[in-house]
C-alpha cells in the first residue's frame, strides 16, 4: 500500500470533517479517482476506520477519564465511551473514557471513587499534517525538531461547560448512529432507510447535525503494532495555555492516537505509536519543548491494541428513557504488511 504526502492529505481534509471526495479533490488538487482508490486501499489492507466525532459538551455530558486496576464494567455505570488495557510497571491496568450526564455527575463521580480520575474536554481529534513527515529509505518519520519550532495553538474545540443538552427528533438521532459507525455513509441512503425525502434529511443534516461534529474519528497505523508499540504518557505543563499550544502541535504528527485535556489543568493523558527509530529523536523534542512549558513526562505503560474498544451513544434511548450505551463491534488489530 502506498503511503506518501498525498495519502496524509487526504487523511487530514477527512479528520477536519470534509466527506466529499469531490471537495477533497477539489482542496489538495488531486483527482478523485486517485483519492477514492487510495481511500479503498486503505479500507482493504490499512484497516482504515472513519467515524464522526461527537462533542459531549454539546449533548450535555461531561468526559471523565479514570485510571484503574478493575474493568470498567465493575462500576456497572452505562455511559461509557471508550475502554483499553495497558500493563505498565506496577501490573494490569485499564483506562476507562466515561461521558456522564451533567446533571447527576457528582452521583457517578462518587460511585467511581478513583485516585487518578479527572474531568477532560472532549477528546482531541487527530489531525494528520505531511509538514511534518519524511519519507528516508521506504519508512515513514515524523520530523520532531521542525514541529518543536513551529509550535503554535489551533482551535482544540475546548468549550468550558458542558450545554444544556439539545433536542434531537428521531431522523436526527437515526442519522448520527449512523455518522457514528461510519461518517462517509451517504446521508441518500439514511433517508432511504429512514423513508424520508433526501431534501428533508439535508436540512435536519446542517440544523441539528452538523453544529454537534467536531470533524471525523480516524483510526489508521502508518506502522505495524510490532514495530511502533501503542505508547501511553502523562503530560504536565507550567500553564493551561501551554498545554493547549503543545497538544496543538503533537496531534498534527502520525504518532498520535488520542489525547484527553484535564479540563481548567495543567494535565493531559496521550497515546503515540513511535517506532524505534523515532526515539532519540522524540525524547530530544521533549527536551525542546522544555521551553514552551512542558514540566513532566511520565511514561504510563504500553497499551493493548487488541484491548481498544469503542462504544457508540444509542441515541433511541435519548431523552426520557435516559441513557444507554450499545457495545460497537471490537476493532481489530490493524497490521499494515
Amino acid at each position: 500500500m502506498k503511503i506518501d504526502n498525498i495519502t496524509i492529505k487526504i487523511l487530514k481534509e477527512i479528520a477536519l470533517g470534509e466527506t466529499k471526495i469531490k471537495r477533497i479533490s477539489e482542496k489538495i488538487g488531486i483527482p478523485r479517482t486517485t483519492i477514492i482508490a487510495r481511500l479503498q486501499r486503505m479500507f482493504e489492507k490499512g484497516g482504515l476506520a472513519i467515524r464522526a466525532a461527537i462533542s459531549y459538551y454539546e449533548l450535555g455530558l461531561q468526559p471523565v477519564v479514570v485510571f484503574s486496576k478493575k474493568e470498567s464494567s465493575a462500576w456497572r455505570i452505562p455511559y461509557i465511551a471508550c475502554t483499553a488495557r495497558f500493563l505498565s510497571y506496577e501490573g494490569i491496568k485499564y483506562l476507562t473514557l466515561f461521558t456522564l450526564p451533567i446533571k447527576h455527575l457528582n452521583k457517578y463521580l462518587e460511585k467511581i471513587k478513583e485516585t487518578f480520575t479527572f474531568k477532560t474536554y472532549d477528546p482531541v481529534i487527530w489531525i494528520p499534517d505531511d509538514t511534518y513527515v519524511n519519507f528516508e529509505k521506504g519508512r515513514v518519520k515524523t520530523n520532531w525538531l521542525k514541529l518543536c519550532k513551529m509550535i503554535s495553538i489551533d482551535d482544540l474545540s475546548l468549550s468550558r461547560t458542558p450545554k444544556i443538552k439539545t433536542r434531537l427528533d428521531q431522523i436526527d438521532l437515526y442519522t448520527l448512529e449512523k455518522l457514528q459507525e461510519n461518517s462517509l455513509e451517504k446521508l441518500k441512503r439514511i433517508a432511504d432507510n429512514l423513508g424520508i425525502h433526501p431534501n428533508l434529511l439535508l436540512y435536519h443534516y446542517h440544523r441539528h447535525i452538523q453544529p454537534l461534529l467536531l470533524g471525523n474519528k480516524i483510526d489508521f497505523n502508518f506502522w505495524n503494532w510490532d514495530e511502533a508499540p501503542l505508547e501511553l504518557y502523562f503530560l504536565e505543563t507550567s500553564d493551561f495555555k501551554s498545554l493547549r499550544k503543545l497538544l496543538s502541535v503533537i496531534r498534527r504528527t502520525l504518532n498520535f492516537k488520542f489525547a484527553f485535556i484535564e479540563v481548567n489543568g495543567l494535565r493531559a493523558i496521550i497515546s503515540l505509536q513511535i517506532p524505534s527509530w523515532e526515539k532519540l529523536d522524540f525524547m530530544n523534542a521533549l527536551i525542546l519543548m522544555r521551553k514552551y512549558g512542558l514540566r513532566k513526562v511520565d511514561f504510563l505503560g504500553l497499551i493493548d491494541p487488541k484491548s481498544i474498544q469503542y462504544y457508540r451513544i444509542p441515541f433511541r434511548y435519548f431523552g426520557k428513557r435516559g441513557w444507554l450505551y450499545a457495545k460497537m463491534p471490537k476493532h481489530e488489530v490493524i497490521r499494515r504488511m
